[in-house]
């Protein structure tokens, strides 16, 4: 999806080499299982991004300028039904009705409707990657029926 039409956009850098996503009110939960690289639990999903200090140096960089961090870019955008397939897709519950995107230097925070939300992964490179797509639904719930 273009990038332009994403509800948030965050561009920055990630010092701890993770991006966390889920209820923004919600304790963080150590119990996390794990797919494709990416953790998640009933409220939160823990994403590899590119750790800031993993950085090119730049040729003729002056010995006394700071190395610039790298930064990673998350799209994300919010959809009224999952769209296209991914490699990774999670249901996270979001009892508070808001999505917390970042890590412990820094939050963005949507606001959704308090429920289930899928939320499918889209990452490049898909080891730590560069640049992430968040593409959140409201989970459509199936009735599995025993006769």
């Amino acid at each position: 999806m273009p990038e332009e039409q994403a509800d948030l956009i965050l561009r920055r850098a990630f010092h701890w080499g993770a991006l966390f996503v889920g209820d923004a009110d919600a304790d963080f939960e150590t119990d996390l299982r794990e797919r494709s690289g990416i953790r998640a639990g009933r409220f939160h999903a823990w994403i590899p991004v590119r750790h800031a200090q993993d950085v090119d140096l730049a040729e003729g960089l002056p010995d006394d300028t700071p190395i610039p961090p790298f930064e990673v870019t998350v799209a994300c955008h919010l959809l009224p039904a999952a769209t296209l397939p991914t490699s990774v897709e999670v249901t996270l519950d979001v009892p508070s009705g808001r999505i917390s995107l970042g890590d412990a230097d820094d939050e963005a925070v949507l606001d959704v409707a308090p429920g289930s939300w899928t939320v499918q992964i889209v990452l490049e490179p898909a080891d730590h990657a560069e640049r992430v797509e968040l593409r959140l639904s409201p989970a459509q719930l199936t009735v599995e029926r025993s006769w």
